[in-house]
């Protein structure tokens, strides 16, 4: 260890120190010219002096050659370091030597005990110093044209930094802080838009809420059965919006008094745990945005599984029998085949008054006193449908055949009520939608501005594990999670 005495050449704090004079406290003076006050171990002493001087010229070596010469040695000292690479141990060598030991490429340790590196730990650090050069060269240039409002497939690092942004997987962004932009969500949305990287009807929504926009695809096979329960002689009718291509549910009646709702039963073509069934419980549904669908399986399954397939189709179907008042007197859940025709709700409200339809609204009716009954508010505001077509133009149309919604709605909930008394009967775990009643007391006037003022006075819908009333339905218990065969027994 070199002796720490006056006009020796210490580092404190990466800066080179001159001792002034050693006492209970050393008093130092920096290349910046400042003077301190310090203890012993707050300096490194790498040279005894007599130094007159902090200003060292740095001094050309072949490093290379040093450490291949130094590989026998076990460890040396930072002044036998400096002999190797200059000859000589004089201040100024000792302290250009210093800096080569801190940039700990060649050679490591301390000053008293320096080893050298390996091969492989040199060339690893100067492949990643190589690449961090590349890094800051890249950024340079992106920040060049970026601030241009040009781009090329050069700047993709640069443009999915200011992606994660917009889509909210970020909190920041050095590439905007340098371009002088808040580093908000909305202005990395709106500067993606202006340099035309993002189209102006980019949905960044999806993104923000971390929902994937890609379709689930697999290689695996299915296996098509046939649910024992034959109903293919009822006359079965997915009510859909024209040109659905995906209907998952059905209606039927048995009579004056017996109603049928189907459920496409994908449960008996998609095994448990495969790769589709576990891809479609992590999305829960189809997610449908205005320019696009996203499946929550694959567009094999939907295709075998949608109703409407001409050779018939797997269904889960709830059978429900009324008495002579509408009263519902049996519930029933069967495993069944059923054959499908699609009408669209345009052509059933067309045809309400027919032997075909008419009976579908009255029970729907009666359902719908029923709940009103038990406290249900009923609120009927316009709604459209938006959609982005080929030529990206967006197109705005009012939802039309408003009655026949209803009448499928209606039955929709019946199902989800059945499937709910049905799992907590038989004590199976399932999330029951369930919603607390409003402060407010009556019912809302038919104006569109007092049922849409009743609406924000509706308390925040809930997801329970135990059975609660659901009081905008006028429900005692409510699942929109509809049962599939992988555990359904017969009632």
């Amino acid at each position: 260890m070199i002796e720490i005495k006056k006009d020796a050449l210490a580092i404190y704090k990466g800066q080179a120190a001159l001792i002034l004079d050693t006492g209970k406290k050393l008093e130092i003076k920096l290349s910046s010219g400042e003077l301190k006050k310090v203890r012993d171990k707050d300096i490194t002493v790498i040279h005894q002096g007599p130094v007159k001087t902090l200003s060292f010229q740095e001094v050309d070596c072949d490093i290379e050659e040093v450490w291949t010469l130094l590989q026998e040695e076990s460890t040396f000292s930072l002044i036998e370091l400096s002999e190797f690479l200059y000859g000589d141990s004089s201040s100024n060598s000792v302290f250009n030597a210093y800096n080569i030991l801190q940039k700990n490429l060649y050679f490591s340790g301390d000053t008293e005990s320096i080893n050298c590196n390996t091969r492989e730990y040199i060339e690893s650090e100067i492949e990643k110093e190589q690449l961090k050069e590349q890094k800051s060269q890249e950024f340079s240039e992106s920040i060049i044209r970026l601030s241009k409002k040009e781009w090329s497939e050069k700047d993709q690092t640069a443009l999915r930094e200011i992606e994660e942004l917009a889509l909210e997987q970020r909190l920041g962004s050095k590439i905007l802080k340098t371009l002088g932009i808040k580093e908000t969500s909305i202005d990395a949305q709106r500067f993606l838009i202006e340099i035309n990287y993002w189209k102006i009807w980019t949905n960044p929504y999806p993104g923000r809420m971390g929902v994937s926009l890609k379709s689930p695809d697999t290689d695996e096979e299915f296996q098509v059965t046939k649910n024992p329960l034959d109903l293919t002689y009822l006359n079965s009718y997915a009510i859909d919006d024209e040109g659905s291509r995906d209907p998952d549910d059905a209606l039927s009646l048995d009579g004056d008094y017996k109603l049928w709702v189907h459920i496409t039963d994908v449960a008996s073509i998609v095994k448990p745990d495969s790769k589709s069934d576990n891809e479609a419980s992590s999305k829960g549904a189809n997610l449908y945005l205005p320019d696009q669908t996203v499946h929550m399986l694959p567009a094999k399954i939907t295709e075998l599984q949608a109703l409407g397939h001409p050779d018939g189709n797997n269904a889960l179907s709830f059978l429900f029998e009324f008495d002579k008042d509408y009263n519902i007197i049996n519930r029933e859940i069967h495993l069944s085949r059923v054959i499908v025709d699609r009408v669209s709700y345009e052509e059933v409200e067309s045809q309400r008054d027919s032997d075909k339809f008419r009976q579908f609204y009255t029970i729907a009716e009666k359902l719908k006193e029923r709940r009103l009954q038990n406290g249900a508010v009923s609120i009927s505001l316009p709604e459209v449908k938006i959609r982005v077509n080929d030529l990206n133009e967006i197109d705005i149309k009012p939802i039309s055949g408003v009655e026949s919604r209803n009448v499928v709605s209606e039955f929709m909930l019946l199902a989800g009520e059945s499937a709910a008394i049905f799992c907590f009967n038989k004590g199976i775990p399932i999330p029951y939608a369930t919603q607390q009643a409003s402060d407010s007391k009556g019912i809302p006037d038919t104006d569109l501005a007092s049922m849409f003022n009743w609406r924000r006075k509706f308390k925040r819908g809930e997801t329970k594990f135990k059975p609660e009333s659901h009081f905008g339905l006028g429900l005692e218990m409510y699942t929109r999670a509809l049962l599939t065969s992988r555990f359904v027994p017969i009632f």
